[in-house]
């Protein structure tokens, strides 16, 4: 994993517990890039715009106040006074030419992850990049047409083996003997979290995108058409309303494996749970981190209606998927 991602707190230089993020008052995770104290949400706002060469406008001509509420609202003031804070873009550009870290440095991640009470979020922030862009890529050339039950085979096959890795970051799962069970709910929902979030990035309204770039589109006359109006109203719209981005995809993603049904009475994990909930309402306002906690509610209804789809809908007939798809549908 490059090094350039935030480092977890647990390795940021130790803060007051007083200390404020100098660019919109949350609670300050550390130091990165710079000078200024900042919280995760505007260490991963600031990468993720430098990284990607983002040029921003401000249609208040710059004049913005930037606060945990209203943070989200304009990009443009949000980086001036990031840069203001003495975050310095150079930092991110030096971090990328350090390369992969250490071996050792790897390993002791990967051993902090095991029911750890904290987890490695940059790690999955890294995995989440890693799967989106090797996932346009093994979804074949980038199509805009109607899906076929081949393109929804394809995407099922990605996400079920995307799951699957995330799953593994947590060593207790490699030895877990109910793996498919797991993996019948967690990839269904990983998958529509990933679509959702293409939707609402690139889609136009009434279209839901899969990885790639095929789509469901809303259609009296298609018998799936009930199920694609739901997934858009319940998960696409709600995604586009609250601007959700990597970091809010990484959240939902780690909560959805954690409350899996077959994971309910593994008490450790609660301190994982804990620390999600706590990273996201210092990266979101309250009243928008709590959005986003009931997504998964509407993710999980989501995850029956497609089981659903799957007995009445040709294109998402079983009977037309690959066999590993199978075992994991049917389990």
């Amino acid at each position: 994993m490059s090094s350039d991602l935030p480092a977890a707190p647990s390795d940021l230089p130790s803060t007051s517990s007083n200390l404020l993020c100098t660019v919109c008052g949350a609670p300050a995770s550390g130091r990165r890039y710079g000078a200024a104290a900042a919280c995760l949400a505007c260490i991963v706002f600031f990468r993720r715009s430098v990284l990607r060469k983002i040029h921003y406008t401000c249609q208040a001509l710059g004049r913005c106040e930037i606060t945990v509420a209203s943070r989200c609202v304009c990009r443009y003031c949000r980086m001036q006074k990031c840069l203001a804070a003495g975050m310095d873009p150079r930092a991110i550009q030096i971090r990328d030419l350090l390369g992969p870290r250490s071996l050792s440095s790897r390993l002791s991640s990967r051993r902090n992850l095991d029911f750890s009470p904290i987890l490695d979020l940059t790690d999955f922030l890294s995995l989440q990049r890693t799967q989106c862009s090797s996932g346009n890529q093994k979804c074949f050339q980038q199509t805009s047409r109607e899906a076929t039950s081949s393109d929804i085979n394809s995407s099922l096959k990605l996400a079920i083996e995307h799951a699957n890795s995330w799953a593994l970051k947590f060593n207790f799962y490699e030895n877990f003997t109910e793996k498919t069970s797991i993996l019948s709910e967690f990839a269904i929902g990983f998958m529509l979290i990933d679509q959702a979030f293409k939707t609402a990035e690139e889609a136009e309204n009434g279209f839901w995108l899969l990885q790639n770039g095929t789509f469901l589109v809303e259609n009296e006359h298609k018998s799936y058409s009930k199920y694609v109006s739901e997934i858009l109203n319940s998960i696409a719209v709600p995604f586009k309303n609250l601007k959700i981005e990597e970091f809010e995809c990484v959240i939902l993603k780690i909560l959805l494996f954690l409350s899996a049904n077959s994971l309910q009475n593994h008490r450790d994990l609660a301190p994982h749970r804990k620390y999600c909930f706590k990273l996201l309402t210092e990266h979101r306002s309250p009243p928008e981190a709590g959005e986003i906690i009931l997504l998964l509610s509407s993710i999980r209804c989501v995850i029956k209606s497609f089981y659903n789809v799957t007995r009445i809908s040709d294109i998402f007939n079983v009977e037309n998927f690959d066999d590993d798809v199978k075992v994991v549908l049917v389990e």
